[in-house]
């Protein structure tokens, strides 16, 4: 078996805690704005605040969780668009400068930036955005019609093209490796 068969085997054994290897005392924190990615020369759209609907009970939803691959060719609203943000980074309590959201997050350091590719929402152009947490906006990174080489990536799974949204989930890795150091790979992926 050559090396890269098996890397992430290696990997999680290099990575592995022992008592020898961990370090103790004080944590000195980071500047604050790595915790926020913005693009400050960008235009942004502003978003509602999400006008959340009634909650079925979580038992409900586990049961009726399916995954499809045939999706309605209709516009989604911003509305809806709104709360599928909050619900996947939105901003659920402040203290200070610090920020707790909706995402788990090893240490609460919330690595995960989101991205959207949009065809089909009401009120948007087409294009690529960057969800801003801090203020609930989005920020245009580049309009126009990207399902094409979006489906490429995804080894060319058409329904990306076709989809009225696509999130995209990058990782902003310092956020996580000040704190966790070589073991921060494994806590993003979580």
């Amino acid at each position: 078996m050559s090396r890269l068969e098996n890397i992430g085997d290696i990997y999680h054994s290099e990575t592995k805690y022992y008592r020898d290897r961990t370090s103790g005392g004080r944590l000195i924190f980071p500047d604050i704005s790595i915790f926020y990615k913005t693009y400050p020369n960008a235009e942004f759209v502003e978003l509602p605040e999400p006008d959340l609907p009634q909650v079925k009970s979580i038992w409900d939803v586990i049961q009726n969780r399916r995954s499809i691959r045939q999706y309605s060719q209709d516009s989604i609203s911003i509305n809806d668009l709104t709360i599928l943000l909050w619900a996947i980074q939105g901003i659920t309590a402040q203290r200070g400068d610090y920020s707790f959201r909706t995402s788990p997050s090893a240490g609460a350091l919330y690595p995960i930036e989101t991205y959207i590719m949009v065809k089909r929402v009401e009120g948007l152009d087409q294009g690529i955005y960057h969800y801003d947490v801090y203020k609930h906006r989005l920020e245009i990174i580049k309009k126009g019609d990207f399902g094409a080489e979006l489906a490429h990536s995804a080894l060319d799974q058409d329904m990306v093209d076709r989809s009225a949204l696509t999130f995209v989930w990058t990782a902003v890795l310092a956020r996580t490796k000040w704190k966790y150091r070589e073991r921060a790979y494994r806590y993003i992926y979580m």
